[in-house]
């Protein structure tokens, strides 16, 4: 349930370049970047936002507590702020 716009804005701020939508639904992104960089970007992504850090399952949700971001580990029940 991971918002898109926040997955962008997160590849933004680490490239520390804007990004747009191309008619395609594309991810256009202003610069040349290595592969390497790249996947190293998303899986810091997916280690912060969507990895459980208990025991380590991808089935995990985000959502609101008292205006915090929370997530939830689906497999372990495990929840923490964000």
């Amino acid at each position: 349930n991971r918002n898109e716009s926040d997955f962008i804005k997160f590849i933004s701020s680490e490239l520390g370049t804007t990004t747009s939508i191309n008619g395609n639904d594309d991810l256009v992104l202003d610069g040349m970047f290595r592969e390497k960089q790249m996947e190293k970007i998303i899986i810091n992504y997916i280690e912060q936002f969507v990895k459980c850090k208990l025991c380590k399952s991808l089935q995990t949700i985000i959502m609101k507590e008292n205006r915090i971001n929370i997530i939830q580990c689906a497999k372990c029940n495990a929840k923490y702020s964000i």
